[in-house]
């Protein structure tokens, strides 16, 4: 009769034990978290809705927002993440997590700039108990705006943003950190970046591919009108570019396309200043010609970063700016 009973409150002992680990546990890390998160700052505090088990015992966290204490503003908030053991990182005797992270959404303006500096400084701190070896990102968005709650006065809107970021515990055996991104600003144009980031040399080398594929230059006029007397009825702007830094020194090139422009002669809101920058562009646009434009910016840095315009200034001399580059990458940097 005692065996019998053994044999039946061993594995009710397991089951009772396993239920308050995975209804227990993440209720703690939940309290804990929340109590550091409204706490831990006097810039900005943080709160998460739920934290729960999912099979195969993964931490699935819901509605994460990080908002500003000044005036209670939300600047980074996540819907869903999805944290989980990485199996490759624990066969090479290093215990570290992956994560999943889908809507989530960054906003930016310059009085956020000290909040996201410390949501930077957080996820990148090397004491943090859960150390992230790779995070996949999914249907997520950053804002960039000169003023928060400034609906109409948005810079740049990319949605639709995933991507990878890879080996971001390194190694000397392992010190490349490689980014993979790929997201739709304004809703139409094609964003692409690819980047690596060598941390065992010193200087630290890197490289990146960029591509922007289908900008509506009317969509730029928000932006230009504050800054140039410059205003789109009509256009596309298509842009490639590879950049890399080898022992101090960065080279690269981008290569901007223009087709189907129309500048706004009219427009009531320029300034005087820059009649003389716009007289000038709508004079080149009046002829069919310059209709569809490109050329190619060489990229020489020596300290700090410099268009190479003395260059620039050669080929426009020499072939206009109808230079008839190719689209797409060059790969033409050795890595």
């Amino acid at each position: 009769m005692l065996k019998h009973k053994k044999i039946i409150l061993i594995p009710l002992s397991i089951i009772l034990l396993l239920a308050v680990f995975i209804f227990g546990f993440p209720a703690l890390i939940l309290r804990h978290l929340n109590s550091q998160g409204s706490t831990g700052s006097k810039i900005a505090y943080t709160h998460i809705d739920e934290l729960y088990f999912t099979f195969p015992f993964h931490l699935h966290m819901k509605n994460l927002q990080v908002k500003m204490r000044s005036n209670d503003v939300t600047f980074f908030e996540g819907k869903d993440s999805l944290i989980g053991l990485d199996w490759k990182e624990i066969k090479r005797g290093r215990i570290l997590f992956a994560g999943k992270l889908k809507e989530y959404k960054v906003q930016y303006a310059p009085e956020f700039e000290k909040g996201l500096e410390e949501v930077q400084a957080y996820m990148m701190n090397p004491g943090q108990v859960v150390k992230f070896s790779r995070i996949k990102i999914a249907e997520s968005s950053i804002v960039i705006t000169r003023y928060s709650g400034v609906e109409n006065d948005k810079y740049f809107t990319l949605r639709e943003l995933k991507g990878k970021l890879n080996n971001l515990q390194v190694t000397p055996e392992r010190p490349i950190t490689r980014v993979h991104l790929n997201a739709k600003l304004y809703g139409h144009s094609h964003v692409m970046v690819h980047a690596s980031f060598n941390d065992k040399s010193r200087p630290k080398e890197w490289d990146v591919n960029f591509i922007l594929e289908k900008m509506l230059l009317p969509d730029l006029n928000k932006i230009l009108k504050k800054e140039l007397p410059l205003v789109f009825k009509s256009g596309v702007l298509d842009v490639y570019g590879e950049a890399q830094s080898k022992k101090g020194h960065i080279e690269g090139y981008l290569k901007p396309f223009l087709s189907d422009v129309v500048i706004d002669e009219n427009d009531p809101d320029r300034k005087n200043p820059g009649h003389t920058l716009l007289s000038f562009f709508t004079k080149f646009y009046k002829d069919e010609k310059f209709k569809n434009l490109s050329t190619r910016i060489p990229l020489i840095m020596e300290g700090p970063l410099k268009l190479d315009y003395g260059e620039i200034l050669k080929k426009v001399y020499e072939k206009g700016l109808d230079s008839k580059e190719t689209r797409g990458l060059e790969n033409s940097l050795k890595y």
